[in-house]
């Protein structure tokens, strides 16, 4: 059995499972197992659903309530908690908190002939 063939038998077992899950399971790549997914999405087996940062693939003719079970709502505020906390640490603070900050220009010298 080639690996799209075991790809679907994890689903049919599985129900929705994450890219890196399929990859794990397998002990491929995260990119390969994302393009055996891309080539049975083509093909109309399976879609894939991006919740967060992750990516879960289900077969075509699947129950879909089996994704809405899997994923709670402590996941979802989770991500939501990982997603505004690395973009706040992005910020860089500056001496007077109301104005915004922005890096100084930088100085040109006229070279002297």
């Amino acid at each position: 059995m080639n690996l799209e063939g075991e790809i679907l038998e994890l689903l049919r077992r599985e129900g929705p499972v994450t890219v890196y899950r399929i990859a794990k399971a397998f002990g491929i790549t995260y990119g390969r197992a994302q393009w055996h997914i891309g080539r049975l999405q083509r093909i109309g087996q399976v879609y894939a659903v991006r919740i967060g940062s992750k990516r879960y693939v289900m077969l075509r003719d699947g129950n879909h309530g089996v994704l809405l079970q899997k994923v709670t709502v402590r996941d979802v505020l989770n991500e939501m908690i990982n997603a505004l906390s690395a973009r706040s640490s992005r910020r860089r603070p500056s001496e007077k908190p109301w104005r915004c900050w922005r890096p100084k220009r930088p100085t040109w010298r006229r070279r002297s002939a």
